[in-house]
């Protein structure tokens, strides 16, 4: 049976790690390896792992602050699985979660997997008394070529959530994380990890699984990372936490990304797969050559009407050798592929694919792994779920009315 490896990169927030580590540790697998890589905390982080009291788990301290992106280089160079994902420290994996990735990973037909994550807030994060859960229903499973799938996300018209990775249920066999480090010996080699993870592996690899079955939840709290850039919340705490991410990363956004306002821009997570693709692209020599004026028209369109977005262009055009005649250059092709895909993501709303789960009792992600692994097992099938989710929404609208 191959060995996982789930790795959780932390610092100073024992009091989320605790029931991350409470999600994982009640998954049933002998086969499973839980790394806790702690950033030099200064809080109780070790005790909490060492209450944990779980075999599998185990504790590497980076005996020094580091980045993010240092910080998990230091974790997957110390993992042993065969398969190797990362879950943040507020974050979990459901009880039945590893057994469907094994299921996904049987088949044998790529190196990568991307299966799909239910979402929890904590109460923290929205200043809520009870979190709130949505789990997804779908349960397909699809194998799909990166590089076209790498080309959606490129225009503006996909996510870098759908390209195969390794956070947030998206696992990569050790084999191919190896064939995608750089000469200088790093795996991720820009400010974001989760987000190269997924360049670096769609550019290096030639197909990748894609399930719909969820593994892991994706939390939101309020020491999220994300959730300081976006500025939710409560100013102060928010912006430091974005501060301190800024100051300590050892990867500068690259310059030909020609970000001046990066407290602004980079809220735009379009312009960090910018800064991914720039970044590969540095570290690998055999890469194929980018066309920067495609990466500035997906910009500009994922930036929608930012304020900041006409001088950016002009920087990133001057930065990148495009003639500024040329941006518009089938802008009204890619734009249209956009508004498609906005389309087709309403019609498919994740309401109508997902049920959203009562808050009650959802007090900590532990809690929320345990009732999302008993909707999805219990939930109806996706086109019935879509039903009555659909129902629900009128009902809604005509009590509004009334």
């Amino acid at each position: 049976m191959p060995r996982i490896s789930v790795i959780i990169p932390t610092r100073e927030r024992c009091g989320t790690l605790k029931y991350a580590l409470k999600s994982v540790t009640a998954v049933d697998d002998d086969a499973l390896e839980i790394l806790v890589s702690d950033n030099a905390s200064r809080d109780e982080t070790r005790d909490v792992v060492e209450a944990a009291n779980d075999p599998r788990i185990r504790y590497v301290n980076t005996g020094e602050r580091m980045g993010m992106s240092q910080n998990w280089e230091f974790a997957l160079s110390r993992a042993s699985g065969d398969w190797v994902g990362f879950i943040g420290d507020d974050d979990a994996i459901l009880p039945g979660g590893i057994a469907r990735l094994r299921q996904v990973m049987s088949d044998g037909r790529s190196d990568a997997v991307r299966m799909a994550s239910c979402h929890y807030d904590w109460p923290s994060a929205r200043n809520m008394q009870a979190g709130s859960l949505i789990v997804p229903v779908e349960k397909s499973l699809r194998l799909l070529r990166t590089k076209p799938e790498l080309a959606k996300v490129l225009e503006a018209r996909s996510v870098y959530s759908s390209l195969p990775g390794l956070y947030h249920g998206r696992f990569a066999k050790r084999s191919l994380i190896e064939a995608a480090r750089a000469p200088n010996g790093r795996f991720f080699n820009s400010q974001i990890p989760d987000i190269y993870s997924a360049i670096i592996l769609a550019l290096k690899s030639e197909r990748y699984v894609a399930s719909d079955m969820p593994v892991a939840i994706h939390g939101l709290s309020a020491s999220s990372t994300g959730l300081s850039f976006l500025d939710h919340g409560t100013e102060n705490e928010r912006n430091n936490l974005a501060h301190m991410f800024v100051q300590e990363s050892h990867v500068p956004l690259h310059a030909k990304l020609a970000v001046t306002d990066q407290a602004n821009q980079i809220k735009t997570f379009h312009l960090l797969v910018i800064d991914a693709m720039l970044q590969a692209q540095d570290a690998h020599d055999d890469l194929p050559a980018l066309d920067p004026l495609r990466l500035l028209q997906g910009g500009i369109i994922a930036a929608k009407d930012a304020p900041w977005v006409s001088d950016w262009a002009r920087r990133f055009a001057a930065a990148n050798g495009i003639p500024i005649g040329t941006i518009d250059d089938g802008m009204w092709r890619l734009r249209a592929r956009h508004f498609l895909w906005k389309l087709g993501l309403f019609l498919n709303n994740t309401d109508w694919n997902s049920v959203r789960a009562p808050r009650l009792r959802l007090a900590n992600v532990a809690v929320a792994a345990r009732v999302a692994e008993r909707v999805w097992q219990a939930a109806p099938s996706p086109t019935a779920n879509r039903v009555m989710n659909v129902g629900r929404r009128l009902r809604e609208r005509l009590g509004a009315i009334s």
